[in-house]
């Protein structure tokens, strides 16, 4: 679904985005935005998965963090407001979407290891 070719500055664009998601996953949330912002994948993706894309483009007219995740066409929002907040934006697929509401664990990972 991508392009053979895309634009240098649309790939630099990226790449610094990567890296600014770092900094804003560690240090400064106020960055995720930004950071969230793709000029390749999602847009050439539209086609094969356009709830998804309404719904990312719903929630980033809103001011949240939202991308499509992996290959999709699952939809990820970062969100650092309160529970409520995180509750509205789970509701901004409708009936379209099974959503989740997941933490951010502050102790690392945890690895599951069953008996």
């Amino acid at each position: 679904m991508l392009p053979d070719e895309v634009l240098y500055k649309d790939a630099t664009a990226n790449i610094a985005r990567s890296a600014l998601m770092v900094e804003a996953l560690s240090n400064k949330p106020e960055f995720l935005y930004e950071a969230t912002q793709d000029l390749i994948h999602q847009e050439f993706r539209k086609s094969a998965m356009p709830k998804s894309f309404a719904l990312v483009q719903k929630l980033r007219s809103a001011g949240v963090a939202a991308f499509i995740s992996g290959a999709g066409p699952t939809v990820l929002a970062l969100h650092t407001g309160s529970v409520t907040d995180a509750q509205e934006i789970a509701r901004a697929g409708g009936s379209s979407f099974a959503t989740q509401i997941l933490g951010i664990s502050r102790v690392g990972v945890h690895i599951y290891a069953p008996n």
